[in-house]
């Protein structure tokens, strides 16, 4: 769902007229839905929110989600704030994970989860 909204975001023509526009947007909610079947059977299924801030100073995202894939139920969220870490909450297993945005080279190196 996160990436349902980002791309919809990104994919709006910014241009002054429409409100859309990546200039006039300083905070912007997107709900939704999906399904992706395969020879009729849905085989995954998301919904969730997905709100995103970008006003004068102030930074933030946040997103709830459940999904289902082949029959295994899942709920998420992800969320950031003005000090650029993101963070994924596994709801379903109780888990929470800091998203450390690392170069190539210490990708390999570490890896880190926040309980």
């Amino acid at each position: 769902m996160s990436m349902f909204s980002v791309v919809a975001l990104a994919s709006s023509p910014n241009t002054a007229g429409n409100p859309m526009s990546g200039e006039m947007i300083e905070s912007a909610t997107v709900k939704g839905n999906f399904t992706v079947t395969v020879d009729g059977e849905a085989v995954l299924y998301v919904d969730g929110t997905a709100k995103v801030e970008d006003a004068g100073e102030k930074h933030s995202m946040n997103s709830d989600f459940d999904f289902t894939l082949i029959g295994v139920e899942r709920s998420g969220s992800v969320y950031s704030g003005d000090d650029e870490k993101v963070y994924l909450v596994d709801r379903t297993n109780d888990l929470h994970y800091q998203v450390i945005n690392l170069d190539d080279e210490q990708a390999k190196q570490e890896r880190r989860v926040v309980r």
